[in-house]
């Protein structure tokens, strides 16, 4: 119900489950999550959400980040193949917490005709590693891209790290780790 929109109907069932099993606090989640939505559609913002065709994939893509200061280009990430990987028809590694392909982090650049590239994947093997990697933010004057990378070993709890890469001209260099992370 709560994915069809019908967020009265669906608070009505999370009221319920919080009946059956009140030690299970999923329903308060999904309670709240129906409160919000209905007071979202009932009051909408100035703002419309857009589909960037040119952008999107069938593929998870999420996180995207203006990386210049004049909006004219964005990194994001994405469990999409990048055109090396699909030139070399390898299947994408999956990861043992999502079942989706690894994450990498992908850039797109808005051009003088007003259209968004196909998105390439930032090239450097620290960068887009062949584990996680994604959610990048970037500093004020955008010469330095934060993001995170996330290894993973069999039976191992190794967690994950923030790197920073600074920026040479219009290529990024290599990453490091940050510094408290």
């Amino acid at each position: 119900m709560r994915k069809n929109g019908k967020y009265q109907e669906a608070m009505v069932e999370y009221e319920n489950l919080k009946n059956i099993a009140p030690a299970d606090k999923r329903w308060e989640k999904g309670y709240n999550s129906c409160l919000l939505a209905d007071i979202w559609v009932k009051n909408p913002t100035r703002y419309e959400v857009e589909e960037l065709k040119e952008i999107n994939s069938k593929e998870n893509d999420f996180c995207p980040s203006y990386s210049t200061d004049d909006y004219s280009s964005i990194v994001f990430t994405s469990c999409r193949q990048s055109e090396d990987e699909k030139d070399k028809e390898k299947e994408a590694k999956k990861s043992a917490v999502s079942g989706m392909p690894f994450t990498n982090l992908f850039e797109s650049r808005f051009d003088r005709k007003g259209k968004w590239s196909n998105p390439t994947a930032i090239e450097d093997t620290v960068v887009n590693t062949e584990f996680d990697d994604g959610a990048a933010t970037f500093s004020a004057d955008k010469k330095i891209m934060y993001l995170t990378f996330c290894k993973i070993e069999t039976g191992k709890q190794l967690g994950c790290r923030i790197l920073a890469v600074k920026r040479k001209g219009t290529e990024w260099g290599r990453s490091r780790t940050a510094k408290n992370s």
